[in-house]
């Protein structure tokens, strides 16, 4: 859905996403890129930072468009990015 909104404009943060009567809202603040990901958690403290590009929302559907096409511009459409490292 964001990238339909980034088209038309309309994507903006932070974005209210949703209420719970508990907790309060919701707020999507920004978003983040694979290097801005991993810049972010190399800064505060954890190491072998690697991530993983989700599509569909399917982490193990062998669906792997970060890899193509040559430069990896298929990481752009990824829907998540998982990220795992160690915390020194």
């Amino acid at each position: 859905m964001n990238c339909i909104k980034a088209v038309f404009g309309k994507l903006q943060f932070p974005a209210l996403i949703g209420r719970n009567e508990e907790i309060g809202d919701y707020v999507h603040v920004q978003e983040f890129n694979s290097t801005q990901l991993k810049l972010l958690l190399e800064e505060v403290g954890f190491v072998d930072v690697t991530l993983h590009h989700i599509y569909f929302g399917l982490s193990m559907s062998g669906v792997c468009f970060s890899l193509f096409p040559k430069g990896s511009i298929g990481k752009t459409f990824a829907h998540f990015i998982m990220a795992k490292g160690i915390k020194k």
